[in-house]
């Protein structure tokens, strides 16, 4: 509010020099200051509520791949990871274990055995097993396996 204060007289000198009349430059900055007590905060909420708009959408219909990402983006934090993992087992998402063969990384969707999609473990996700270790373990997968290797 004291910001909107102070910019008052640079508007309407603004809006003078544009040619406006101090008379209706006054009148604009009237119906505009109000707008300092509340359209912060409006501004947040209405994007918050696009974000988690946006984010319900993408959870109801592409679950697989929104928790996907969410496990993801928070991997590394074993608290985070725990919720996610409940919340696919609410969804009746099916979890994979790590698998040497079939492993990537960090998470991966696959078709389970029910032909439906599943998220997959990575080798990465597995506690004190490496960055190396798993790069090494997929190369010697995809050396292996060739062109037959799906990783």
């Amino acid at each position: 509010v004291d910001i909107m204060q102070s910019e008052k007289k640079k508007f309407i000198d603004g809006a003078v020099k544009n040619g406006f009349t101090g008379d209706l430059a006054e009148e604009v900055f009237k119906l505009i200051e109000p707008f300092a007590g509340y359209a912060f905060n409006k501004a947040h909420a209405v994007s918050y509520a696009m974000i988690a708009y946006k984010t319900a959408y993408m959870k109801a219909n592409y679950p697989v791949e929104f928790m996907t990402a969410l496990l993801i983006a928070n991997n590394g934090n074993q608290e985070k990871i725990s919720t996610v993992v409940s919340d696919c087992r609410r969804l009746g998402i099916s979890l994979l274990a790590p698998d040497v063969s079939r492993s990537e990384q960090t998470f991966s969707i696959e078709k389970a055995d029910d032909d439906s999609m599943a998220i997959r473990f990575g080798l990465g996700v597995v506690k004190n097993v490496g960055e190396a270790a798993v790069g090494s373990i997929i190369n010697a997968g995809i050396e292996v396996l060739g062109s037959e290797c799906s990783i």
